[in-house]
């Protein structure tokens, strides 16, 4: 166990250094590695760097839309490193894409044609030394099945492995196969090189002290190697999400597929078990993502776009329900009382906003409502707890990395207790409390055993916020910060300091800050625009991923006072 530390959180496409090649590298980090170590920091957060090549398109800049949980991304790359011989041929393919923002698509393909031409040249010499005949060995199990499919991806245009005819349904036989094939090497030779500086960085990390956290997202694409391979663990018809809620009032349907536990759980977790060995060749911590996940799913059929329209599984649904074809069928079909879902009835969320609610006699609604409440507040929690555990105790007890579980805002009971009692460090975010009765938690309430920060890249940046509810910010002003009066329409650097240090102070484990929030600290370093730097917003799913900084890496060491200012912060706060 760590002892109290500090980290930034950046995502790897959004860091910029004289080098960089339309986004952010694995290599970069090393740079970023000797920043945080100058500053005081013990941790850097990274989103995931899996590969997500599903369409070759912009819609793949999303990292959790994951093409393989088993293999890294070709766009984190460094090429220099492969081909140092041709820098000079780089660089104005480096300055064209040296753009404000990430634009995906056009840096895939860029680095896609310089990586194709680096393997016409070193690609044989490269796959016959020890060293990848090594790699190849410890990989092999995950990348013959990955390299098989991207073939076919390929040959197929698409990655929708139910319209590749006879080779829809996966079949080892298959792909030793087609591995038998000259086309899968280039994927090899990816994977080796990716593997290899993502290798580097991690020792180079572990030599300077830092901490690497990464994420262990909750699922795959539908399209993904892992969908085509382990079919069994999924049920396609029902895609995840989120219930509505701070992020989303209609709620969220991420497009992933739901998991089938029985079957994960007839095989052992191997599912689970697997990820975790791949993971910590990488990492010294995880954050797991949407933990909630392990105890309930937030579940949406096939042809259900919104989020609005799911219930949890696992769940106890009612056998029996007063005047069943009243409280199930309206137009549309959201406006329902109760879903129909496997024989069992599940209360519609929130369901006495609807038309249809209000429309009942007293007597009906009174009933609905109580159904509605023992369902999501009762009913579960001993199903969950159970579910929970089972599945978080398989996760702590295979891997030696330590354990942060993502459980932003209110949280079922079961959760709480399950994670309390297996002793994670669990997410507190300021400005989602984990009660209803509060806007925002004061850090001096944080307890020990959790992560601290007060964005995260999910939610507007600390400016970004600031401005955005003027009501709100009054409040926080008056109340969390302790000032009189009206706030300043912009958050100044002061007031940036003061909350960076409140979470600093706190008690909890670790501090984990966006670097933007770092960067707020200092009005002669910060982002010029605080709309511009959020990383997504789930509200809105199209236009996001596009984050980069405005610095490069480089700079940050130039930016002495502010680098030595957070050193002090960090120092005060004991960590």
């Amino acid at each position: 166990m760590i002892g109290r530390g500090a980290g930034v959180n950046i995502p790897v496409f959004s860091l910029r250094t004289k080098k960089s090649l339309g986004c952010g590298e694995l290599l970069d980090l090393i740079p970023l590695i000797d920043w945080a170590s100058e500053s005081g920091l013990k941790l850097i957060q990274i989103l995931p760097i899996n590969d997500t090549c599903i369409t070759e398109t912009e819609k793949d800049a999303c990292p959790y839309s994951i093409l393989s949980a088993f293999a890294l991304h070709p766009i984190y790359l460094n090429v220099q490193a492969l081909g140092p011989e041709f820098e000079e041929e780089f660089s104005p393919i480096i300055r064209s894409l040296n753009l404000p923002k990430l634009e995906y698509q056009k840096t895939y393909l860029a680095k896609r044609e310089i990586l194709k031409m680096l393997y016409s040249i070193r690609g044989e010499k490269d796959l016959s030394t020890k060293a990848f005949e090594q790699f190849f060995e410890r990989q092999k199990e995950h990348l013959k099945p990955y390299a098989a499919f991207c073939v076919l991806r390929d040959k197929y245009k698409t990655s929708d492995f139910r319209k590749w005819k006879t080779l829809s349904t996966y079949s080892e036989l298959a792909v030793e196969e087609i591995c038998e094939n000259s086309e899968v090497k280039y994927y090899y030779f990816l994977q080796y090189h990716l593997d290899k500086q993502m290798r580097q960085v991690h020792a180079y990390a572990r030599k300077k002290g830092i901490l690497l956290k990464g994420d262990f997202a909750i699922s795959v694409h539908q399209n993904s190697v892992e969908a085509w391979r382990y079919d069994e663990y999924f049920r396609f018809d029902k895609s995840m999400g989120a219930p509505p809620d701070f992020y989303n009032e209609f709620g969220q349907n991420w497009g992933f597929p739901s998991y089938n536990w029985d079957e994960i759980r007839a095989e052992g977790f191997y599912w689970l078990k697997s990820r975790l060995s791949w993971m910590e060749q990488y990492f010294d911590v995880i954050r797991i993502d949407h933990v909630l996940g392990y105890f309930r799913l937030w579940e949406i059929p096939k042809g259900k776009l919104r989020g609005l329209m799911g219930n949890f599984h696992p769940a106890i649904g009612y056998d029996n329900i007063p005047d069943p074809q009243k409280l199930t069928s309206s137009q549309p079909t959201e406006n329902v009382c109760f879903f129909k879902r496997e024989g069992k009835y599940h209360p519609r969320i929130n369901c006495k906003s609807t038309s249809s609610f209000k429309a009942l006699n007293a007597p009906l609604q009174k009933k609905v409502l109580q159904m509605h409440d023992e369902y999501f507040l009762e009913r579960q929690e001993k199903l969950w707890k159970k579910e929970g555990r089972e599945k978080l105790e398989i996760i702590q007890n295979n891997t030696k990395m330590l354990i942060c579980a993502e459980d932003i805002g209110v949280i079922p009971k079961a959760a709480r207790e399950v994670l309390k009692e297996l002793n994670m460090l669990n997410l507190h975010l300021q400005r989602m409390p984990k009660s209803f009765e509060i806007e925002f938690e004061d850090p001096q309430d944080f307890p020990t055993r959790c992560v601290c920060t007060p964005s995260n890249h999910d939610t507007a940046t600390l400016r970004g916020w600031w401005e955005k509810d003027p009501k709100s910010t009054k409040r926080y002003y008056n109340t969390i910060l302790r000032h009189r009066g009206d706030p300043p329409r912009e958050l100044t650097e002061e007031l940036a300091r003061e909350i960076i240090q409140a979470h600093l102070d706190s008690k909890a484990t670790l501090a984990i800050f966006l670097l933007q929030d770092l960067l707020a600290m200092s009005e002669a370093i910060r982002f010029p625009d605080p709309k511009e730097h959020r990383i997504n917003n789930p509200a809105k799913p199209k236009d996001q991923w596009q984050w980069r900084m405005h610095l490069y890496v480089e700079e940050l060491h130039l930016a002495g006072s502010f680098t030595e200012m957070l050193h002090r912060m960090i120092k005060k706060g004991k960590r």
